[in-house]
C-alpha cells in the first residue's frame, strides 16, 4: 500500500477550488454540520448529504459532509465540451512528490550547497513555515514537514517514505561530491536528482508492479516498454480518481511499530490519531519501527471493507471525521467519470444488462451488495465496481482495475523520453551507470537511510518467509549496493 500511495502522489494531485481572495477552504455545510440554506451555498459546493439512517454520523449529529468541486482545466485541444480537471502533479514518474512540480517549489527545498536538499533536525524533511495551516496542529511550534507534495504529513508511513528519499538524495549527493571535487552545487544536485528518479522508476517497474498486477499484464508492459514519441503519458482520470484512490482499501487502521529482529509483538499507532500530525515520527526509534512495521504487516484486501479510520474518522478531530470512500465516489462523479459498466466494456468484457452479468468477475455476495445500492448496472460507480471485482491470481486488482492500471503504467513508461533506461534521451546513463542503477531495491533504500536498521528481507514488498528471510544490511550479495565509481570524473558529460 505504501508504495502505491507514494506513487499516486508522484503522478496525480487534484486541485480543489478555494475562495478567490482569501485562499481559504470553501465551506459547504454550516457550523452544525448540516446543509446550508440555498442562498449561502457556494456555486462550487456539492456537499454530501448524510442520511439520518447512518448510525455513526447520526449519533454525532452530522447531516452534511463538506465537498468542493475540482478546479476545471482547459481541454487539451482548447475546444469547448465537457469539463476537464487540473492535475497539479507533472504526469511523469519523476519524483515530483519529493522535488516539487515547479521550479520555485524545487528551489524552496534546495540547500544550495553540495547539491543537497534542505533537512530539519535528525535529517527529516524540512519544517513547514505554516504548521497550523499545513497540518492539524494547534501551535506553530508543533512538528509539520514540507516536501515536494503537500500530502507529506498525511500519515506517519507516508512521512517515513518522504524521509527515506530526502536522505537518499543527500546520501547520493555526498558521494558524488566526494568523487568529483570540481562539480558545483548545480551539477551535483541535478545528477543526484536524476539518480533518485531512476531508482524510483526501477523500483516501481521491477519490484512493485509485479506485486499488484497479474503476470500477463507485466509481460505486456515489459514487451512494449521502449520509448515511443507517439505515446501520450498523461495520467488518466480513471486511474487517478478511481484506481489509485481505491488502494486506500489496503490500509489497516493500526500502524505497526516493530523492533529489530521482528520477534517481539508490535506496538501500534492508531491511524486516525495521526492524520496530518507527523510529530510522532521524530521520537527516538519510531522511524525505524515504522519502516520495519510496514515491511512486516500485511496489507488488507482490495474490497469494500475500508478501515473505520478512513470511512468514519478521516482527519478526525477526536470525535468523528470524514468518510474517504464517500469523498472518492463524489470526486469520480464530480469529474464525470463514466460508470463501471462502461469501463468494463472498454476492457474487453460484455456490457452488463443485469446485475447477474457481473458474475464473470464478481462473487454473488458482492453482486447482491451492489443491487441493494444501485437501481441499474449502468449506475455503478467505477471505484465501487472495481472494488467489487475478484482479484486476479497474484494480483491486487480485478480485471477492470488491472486494465486501467496496466494502461497507465505502460504509457507512463513508454511516453517518457527521460525514462532512466531510454538510451535516446538527451543525457542517457552509460551502460556502467545503468548496471549500478539496476541493482536498486527498496530494501537497500531502507537499509541505507534508516536510523539503525541492521536487517531487512531482500524483497521488502513481500512478507518474511523461508524464501525471503531477514539478512544483514551489509550483505551486498542479497541486498546489492550501488557503486558510484561510474560517475567519477564525468564532468564533461553534464551541463545543467
Amino acid at each position: 500500500m505504501q508504495w502505491g500511495q507514494f506513487l499516486e502522489h508522484d503522478l496525480s494531485r487534484t486541485a480543489v477550488s478555494v475562495m478567490i481572495h482569501s485562499d481559504n477552504t470553501i465551506r459547504c455545510c454550516n457550523s452544525d454540520n448540516y446543509n446550508l440554506s440555498p442562498r449561502y451555498i457556494h456555486p462550487l459546493c456539492s456537499p454530501i448529504e448524510v442520511p439520518a439512517s447512518d448510525e455513526y454520523y447520526h449519533k454525532h449529529n452530522v447531516g452534511c459532509m463538506n465537498f468542493v468541486r475540482s478546479v476545471p482545466a482547459v481541454r487539451s485541444d482548447c475546444s469547448f465540451g465537457h469539463a476537464e480537471q487540473l492535475n497539479q502533479a507533472t504526469h511523469f514518474l519523476d519524483g515530483s512528490q519529493i522535488y516539487g512540480a515547479t521550479a520555485n517549489k524545487t528551489a524552496s527545498l534546495r540547500a544550495f550547497y553540495s547539491g543537497r536538499l534542505k533537512v530539519s533536525k535528525a535529517q527529516f524533511p524540512p519544517l513547514s513555515s505554516h504548521p497550523t495551516k499545513d497540518c492539524l496542529v494547534s501551535s506553530d511550534s508543533d512538528v509539520c514537514f514540507t516536501s515536494g507534495d503537500s500530502r507529506v504529513n498525511f500519515e506517519p508511513v507516508l512521512t517515513a517514505m518522504h524521509t527515506l528519499w530526502f536522505r537518499e538524495h543527500n546520501r547520493i549527493a555526498d558521494r558524488l561530491a566526494t568523487l568529483n571535487k570540481d562539480w558545483d552545487d548545480e551539477v551535483i544536485f541535478q545528477e543526484a536528482r536524476r539518480i533518485v528518479i531512476a531508482e524510483i522508476q526501477h523500483i516501481t517497474y521491477n519490484e512493485w508492479m509485479n506485486k499488484v498486477l497479474a503476470p500477463r499484464y507485466v509481460r505486456i508492459i515489459n514487451r512494449l516498454a521502449d520509448y515511443s514519441p507517439n505515446t501520450n503519458p498523461s495520467v488518466s482520470n480513471s486511474f487517478a480518481t478511481s484506481v489509485m484512490r481505491a488502494m486506500k482499501s489496503l490500509y489497516s487502521g493500526k500502524i505497526w511499530l516493530v523492533k529489530e529482529g521482528r520477534l517481539e509483538n508490535a506496538s501500534v499507532l492508531n491511524l486516525h490519531e495521526h492524520y496530518n500530525r507527523p510529530g510522532v515520527i521524530q521520537k527516538p526509534g519510531v522511524l525505524d519501527e515504522i519502516l520495519r512495521g510496514f515491511t512486516t504487516q500485511s496489507s488488507q484486501k482490495l474490497d469494500f471493507a475500508f478501515t473505520d479510520d478512513l470511512v468514519n474518522k478521516l482527519y478526525s478531530d477526536g470525535n468523528y471525521g470524514y468518510d474517504q470512500l464517500s469523498l472518492d465516489i463524489a470526486r469520480g462523479r464530480d469529474h464525470g467519470l463514466p460508470g463501471y459498466n462502461q469501463f468494463r466494456e472498454l476492457c474487453g468484457y460484455p456490457l452488463a444488462t443485469s446485475f447477474e452479468d457481473f458474475s464473470d468477475v464478481m462473487s454473488q455476495e458482492n453482486i447482491e451488495a451492489l443491487q441493494k445500492i444501485y437501481n441499474d448496472p449502468a449506475d455503478v460507480d467505477l471505484i465501487i465496481g472495481g472494488l467489487a471485482e475478484t482479484p486476479h491470481a497474484s494480483s491486487v486488482f480485478g480485471p477492470t482495475f488491472s486494465c486501467i492500471a496496466a494502461d497507465q503504467l505502460l504509457r507512463t513508461r513508454r511516453g517518457d523520453r527521460f525514462f532512466y533506461s531510454n538510451p535516446w534521451q538527451p543525457k542517457p546513463f552509460t551502460s556502467e551507470q545503468l548496471k549500478e542503477i539496476k541493482k536498486t531495491t527498496f530494501a537497500r533504500i531502507i537499509c541505507d537511510n534508516a536510523e539503525d536498521i541492521k536487517q531487512m528481507q531482500p524483497e521488502a514488498f513481500k512478507k518474511l518467509s523461508d524464501s525471503n528471510k531477514l539478512v544483514n544490511c551489509d550483505n551486498e550479495s542479497l541486498i546489492p549496493k550501488l557503486n558510484f565509481i561510474p560517475w567519477a570524473n564525468t564532468r564533461d558529460k553534464y551541463s545543467y
